[in-house]
């Protein structure tokens, strides 16, 4: 419903719809929703029991994988184990003394003020990136069912939070840019079609490095 929501309400303002076209939108939305009927189910009915149990079952966590769209069962005493083995990392993760989102939202209010005063933003996108929720983004782990001891891979999820509107907006102006280089990679398979025309010489070797990224906040 949430995500419904969010759509009609992006679809509206990137339109430039006003007030009455809006209404009319929503309407005929929710109109179309109502009037839509369900598809007829493809489990059975002992597996839709099946489900029901699971899902009842507070010792379960039912999670996506990392790669490979399956679906994971986890006890949730291990998750939570492999969670808090993710954090105790003091090289990556470190504690805060306090909350700093009062700050940055400070910060961030009077940086749109500065930008709509230099005309560098309308009204309506000062009103839609100003934070009127300042959730504080949510840590989770998906489990990496092709390495030994399934290890967790951290997402942070930042629906809500104090800059996930801005992000969204820059998000918008630069995905276009996506893909108009000759280093950009589709997919893996797009991949193994450009490494598939590499010749290595014989004193070369083909490596692959990941990227660390430190943010650094002052609090």
């Amino acid at each position: 419903m949430v995500d419904f929501i969010t759509g009609i309400e992006s679809a509206c303002y990137r339109v430039g719809a006003g007030e009455d076209q809006s209404a009319r939108l929503r309407f005929d939305c929710v109109d179309i929703l109502k009037n839509a009927k369900p598809p007829s189910s493809n489990i059975s009915k002992e597996e839709r029991s099946a489900l029901r149990d699971l899902k009842a079952d507070d010792s379960v966590l039912i999670v996506p994988s990392d790669k490979g769209r399956a679906t994971v069962l986890l006890n949730k005493t291990a998750y939570q184990e492999k969670a808090k083995d993710l954090l105790s990392d003091s090289k990556t993760y470190q504690p805060l003394p306090k909350d700093p989102t009062p700050k940055y939202k400070s910060q961030l209010i009077s940086l749109l003020q500065s930008l709509c005063d230099q005309d560098a933003i309308s009204q309506a996108t000062y009103r839609h990136l100003y934070p009127t929720t300042c959730d504080i983004p949510k840590l989770y782990g998906l489990p990496k069912v092709h390495k030994d001891a399934c290890p967790l891979r951290p997402i942070l999820a930042c629906r809500g939070s104090l800059m996930y509107n801005t992000a969204k907006f820059v998000a918008d102006i630069i995905s276009p840019l996506i893909g108009c280089t000759e280093r950009h990679l589709n997919n893996s398979q797009d991949l193994v079609q450009k490494l598939s025309r590499v010749i290595l010489q014989p004193d070369e070797c083909l490596v692959s490095y990941d990227v660390i990224c430190i943010l650094y906040f002052d609090v």
